[in-house]
């Protein structure tokens, strides 16, 4: 990992992978309440095999569900709030297959009320 520079996008989806985790804000998601952060994330979920999805504190708003696989945690901050916002017209937030297994959800918070958010 020489010469990686974390102070880029590149170098901190490089880095993140390495260590067996990833920051959705490194595929695009704002977290701002606005922005449509369903395409980051899910690109986020797809990079990894095995490990962490990270989302920092803030609001991010999905227009339509999103598939988790296993051996997966999808994981908040802890530190301030991470909500997930729902701003679509499907029924589900969150899916994942019947095969799926080792699913961890954890520090999130969801807002299902959010119908006209998108």
């Amino acid at each position: 990992m020489s010469n990686l520079d974390i102070t880029t996008d590149a170098g901190i989806k490089a880095l993140s992978e390495t260590l067996g985790w990833v920051d959705v804000r490194a595929y695009g998601a704002a977290g701002d309440g606005v922005t449509d952060d369903t395409a980051a994330i899910q690109a986020a979920i797809d990079s990894l095999t095995v490990g962490t999805i990270k989302l920092s504190a803030g609001t991010f708003l999905f227009s339509s569900t999103i598939l988790l696989k296993s051996n997966i945690v999808f994981e908040g901050s802890g530190i301030g709030i991470t909500t997930l916002s729902w701003g679509g017209t499907e029924n589900n937030l969150i899916s994942f297959s019947s095969a799926s297994s080792n699913i961890t959800i954890r520090n999130l918070t969801i807002d299902g009320n959010n119908v006209a958010g998108l």
